[in-house]
């Protein structure tokens, strides 16, 4: 399933002007419009857990800005493990999913619980699912919608 503009704003709890602005900083999201193809479940899930860091722990957006690609891609592999108390562990010099019983040994960090963000999003789905239509991906790689051309009504 894909998720609109306005779902993403829901479900993440971001404004539209922070949207506006991460999407010219996160390459993964760089450039969307609201014509694009919507995002994802694990897309959502990135924003989300960069929407902890960014409003809960006073982490800076332009933290995210060069890791940004590989925490999009791990939050996809990491939601599709289950039972395992995963983190996102932010140090002085990096950001890395672990799980809890494997946090570095450093004096300073800051931690974003997945398990939590993940749940809380699959309910909001869910729980929305009847009152909200999102876009369901085409079965196929390649697909475009293209214009036809030479149909013009009452003329």
């Amino acid at each position: 399933m894909r998720y609109d503009t306005g779902q993403v704003l829901t479900l993440t709890g971001i404004s539209k002007e922070t949207l506006r602005h991460w999407k010219r900083v996160l390459p993964p999201i760089y450039g969307r419009d609201g014509r694009s193809e919507g995002y994802t479940f694990h897309e959502v899930l990135a924003l989300s857990i960069i929407a902890r860091a960014v409003h809960d722990l006073a982490v800076p957006i332009s933290r995210f800005t060069s890791t940004a690609e590989r925490l999009f891609s791990d939050s996809a592999a990491e939601i599709r493990t289950t039972g395992r108390a995963l983190v996102l562990c932010i140090t002085g010099s990096q950001m890395t999913f672990t799980t809890e019983d494997k946090l570095p040994d450093t004096g300073t960090m800051a931690i974003v619980r997945i398990g939590p963000i993940a749940d809380k999003l699959r309910r909001s789905v869910s729980e929305d699912h009847a009152h909200t239509e999102a876009q369901l991906d085409l079965p196929f790689q390649e697909a475009r919608i293209v214009g036809l051309r030479g149909l013009r009504s009452g003329r």
